[in-house]
């Protein structure tokens, strides 16, 4: 067989190694040890005659074409453990939340609540008993009203139709049949209140501050204590 002949064959055989080049090598990029770039890098060589390239290229492609032609089957013997792309490492993950915390870690056995208010009087740890008012209250800031906590439980609201009768009689009104009838409320849950009425000088400081708007006046009682609204 002539030269032209083996030259021509050989030529065929790598144009038909170059066309499967890109599948066979896919697997190595689907695993991070070759990069798409490093691939088309390789394909380039291949397609160059001998001519174009240097010494060291020429050799490395003739270890390509043989690994493509299944006659060298390790990987590192062809690329080297310098052409594998070593992938970031992947960063460290955020430590966990603390846990919820939940309903019986807020209220135990015995039916306290904590609570988170920057002044406790009477409950240092924050730790409130519902019903317990007359000896423990908080507030939420220095200038704000003093909290309670009521507990769940059943009341009647509203007044009789004697205690109706007596109040209409009292004051000639007819504005107290409102306070009928009488029903019975069931508070499902603890919930905070104001210890005290809210004094005019607190619903003043109030308005001030929100620039409310007052329709149809307020209505003002005396104590002992000083005016409440």
């Amino acid at each position: 067989m002539k030269s032209g002949t083996l030259a021509r064959l050989r030529q065929q055989e790598l144009e038909q190694l170059i066309s499967t080049a890109r599948d066979k090598l896919r697997p190595y990029v689907a695993v991070g040890v070759l990069t798409e770039g490093r691939v088309n890098s390789i394909i380039r060589i291949l397609k160059c005659d001998e001519g174009e390239i240097f010494a060291h290229e020429r050799m490395f492609r003739e270890r390509v074409i043989r690994f493509l032609k299944g006659e060298i089957i390790d990987f590192l013997e062809v690329f080297g453990a310098g052409h594998i792309q070593r992938p970031e490492p992947a960063p460290k993950p955020p430590p966990p939340p603390p846990p919820a915390s939940s309903p019986e870690d807020q209220t135990p056995a015995d039916g306290r609540i904590k609570l988170d208010a920057s002044i406790c009087h009477g409950a240092p740890d924050g730790w409130f008993k519902p019903g317990e008012g007359k000896l423990k209250w908080f507030k939420d800031h220095e200038l704000g009203p003093e909290m309670v906590v009521v507990p769940a439980d059943e009341f009647t609201m509203g007044s009789s139709p004697s205690e109706i009768a007596a109040l209409k009689k009292e004051y000639s009104s007819d504005w107290y049949d409102c306070e009928g009838p009488q029903r019975a409320v069931r508070i499902k849950a603890p919930f905070a209140v104001g210890r005290f009425a809210i004094t005019c000088g607190q619903f003043a400081a109030f308005v001030s501050a929100t620039v409310h708007k007052m329709e149809g006046g307020s209505i003002s009682s005396k104590a002992t204590s000083g005016n409440k609204i």
